[in-house]
């Protein structure tokens, strides 16, 4: 009963589904890139970064620490690290919305060269991204319109990777092989609410407007209680 919500929140609609659909086959049909695989699993330490609030505590260790493990940003947070000396191995993307270029790639490409970084995109993602990037490689999100139409086999998908871009990163990493993981600004929530991301995250004036409403207090994972909604809770469930 306590996780009654999340039974039925991620079974999408039908608008979200034909933008996938067409985003599928704009990305896919000129593509000459890799195709996520599972591989032969390497043991490294990785630093999965998300851009919650906390992040702004931890980015002197995590640039003081880039040499001794596999840094993948997740989303926003690319630009947050960017703009602290950061640079990612591997930057992942899932969402589908015009958004992920408009506020955090093309304006981050006049100031940085983040072209080395490897990204590792879902299928659905805005066909815009993959102009940022040298090194692509597409996995395929399981349970969409676009999967059974483009999939290319069982082991090009990444389990337990929605409903956030953290999920995915975290997913990448285990998959990998990594067995020493650091969650970084993955809060899936605030303590303040009107604190709900790092400083250099692209939710300022004139930039993407954060609508979520933080509101629902749990159980802080260090102690106190702290703010969270919905999705974040089933992004929480999903990561244990």
């Amino acid at each position: 009963l306590k996780e009654r919500d999340t039974l039925t929140i991620g079974l999408g609609f039908l608008e979200d589904e034909i933008d996938m659909v067409r985003n599928s086959y704009h990305n896919l049909r000129e593509f000459s890139g890799r195709y996520y695989t599972k591989l032969d699993t390497m043991d490294l330490p990785a630093f999965v970064i998300g851009s919650g609030p906390s992040l702004d505590n931890d980015l002197d260790f995590i640039r003081n620490n880039q040499k001794n493990a596999l840094i993948i940003s997740c989303g926003t947070s690319m630009k947050v690290l960017l703009n602290h000396k950061i640079t990612p191995d591997f930057h992942v993307e899932i969402e589908n919305v015009p958004a992920v270029v408009d506020y955090v790639l093309e304006p981050l490409s006049k100031n940085f060269d983040f072209s080395n970084t490897y990204l590792l995109a879902s299928n659905t993602v805005d066909p815009r991204v993959s102009n940022y990037f040298k090194n692509i490689i597409y996995y395929f999100r399981s349970g969409l319109a676009s999967y059974p139409m483009f999939n290319q086999g069982r082991g090009s998908t990444l389990a337990n990777s929605i409903p956030m871009v953290t999920n995915l990163g975290f997913s990448f990493a285990q998959e990998l092989g990594c067995r020493t993981i650091y969650n970084f600004g993955i809060d899936l929530g605030a303590r303040d609410p009107a604190k709900h991301h790092a400083k250099n995250a692209p939710y300022g004036p004139g930039e993407y407007v954060f609508k979520t409403r933080i509101d629902q207090p749990v159980p802080g994972n260090f102690g106190g209680t702290v703010f969270s909604e919905l999705v974040y809770l089933w992004a929480k469930q999903t990561m244990q």
